[in-house]
C-alpha cells in the first residue's frame, strides 16, 4: 500500500515543501498535451455545482477519488519507499492546488479532500501489492465517479474536475526517478506510468 506520511503543524511533511519548490520552478514535471475530448461534460445540467447536488455517498467517492488516484499513480511503477513516499507527498500537494484552480467546484472538493487525505481507512479496501488489480480497481472508481459528476455537475465543474485529476497524476508520476543510481539515469516518467496516465485519460472521456 502506498505510504501515509506524517505531517507537520502546518500540514506538510519534509518532502512537501521540495515538492512545491520543484512545482513552482517547474522542475521535474512532465508537461502532456491535453485532449479537448477530456474536458467535454454534459451541459444545462445545472449553473453552480455545490456539495448540496450530491447524496452524502456520492459526495464522498466524489472527494475520496483524488486520493485514489495518487494511490494508483504511485503504484504505477514499483519503487523503493522512500521514493513512493515522495510522490504521495507530492500527491498531497497536487490535491491541494485544487483550491488554487479558481473553479468553486473543485475547490470545495479540494477543501474537503484535504481533511481525508492522510485516512488510512479511505484506501484500506484495495491491496497495492498486486499493482494490476489495484490500478484496474481504482480505474473503474474512477469511471463510476466520472459518470456520476458528469450527470450531476455543470460541464465547466465536470471539465475542472477531470482536469484536475489529470494534473494530480502529471505531478505524482514526474515526482521521483525510477532505475537510477545515485540520482544518475534512470527514467523520470516510466512506462507503466505513461500507461496508467493513458488509461485514466481514457476513462474519463467515457
Amino acid at each position: 500500500m502506498p505510504a501515509v506520511v506524517q505531517r507537520d503543524r502546518n500540514g506538510l511533511g519534509r518532502a512537501t515543501r521540495s515538492a512545491v519548490e520543484s512545482n513552482r520552478a517547474g522542475v521535474g514535471i512532465v508537461r502532456y498535451p491535453r485532449p479537448n475530448s477530456l474536458y467535454r461534460g454534459r451541459k444545462g445540467v445545472c449553473a453552480v455545482t455545490t456539495r448540496a447536488n450530491f447524496a452524502d455517498d456520492e459526495w464522498d467517492l466524489v472527494v475520496e477519488l483524488p486520493r485514489w488516484v495518487v494511490a494508483a499513480a504511485s503504484a504505477a511503477q514499483h519503487d523503493l519507499t522512500y521514493r513512493t513516499n515522495h510522490e504521495v507527498e507530492a500527491g498531497f500537494v497536487a490535491s491541494a492546488h485544487g483550491r488554487d484552480t479558481g473553479n468553486a467546484f473543485v475547490t470545495e472538493v479540494a477543501n474537503a479532500c484535504m481533511r481525508i487525505f492522510d485516512n488510512r481507512g479511505v484506501i484500506a479496501g484495495t491491496d497495492f501489492t498486486d499493482r494490476d488489480a489495484a490500478i484496474d480497481s481504482v480505474l473503474a472508481k474512477v469511471g463510476a465517479v466520472n459518470r456520476l459528476v458528469t450527470a450531476k455537475a455543470d460541464a465547466e465543474d465536470v471539465a475542472a474536475y477531470r482536469k484536475w485529476l489529470v494534473s494530480i497524476t502529471d505531478v505524482v508520476i514526474s515526482a521521483a526517478r525510477s532505475g537510477d543510481i545515485l540520482g544518475f539515469g534512470g527514467r523520470l516518467v516510466t512506462a507503466s506510468e505513461h500507461s496508467f496516465r493513458d488509461r485514466l485519460v481514457l476513462t474519463l472521456q467515457r
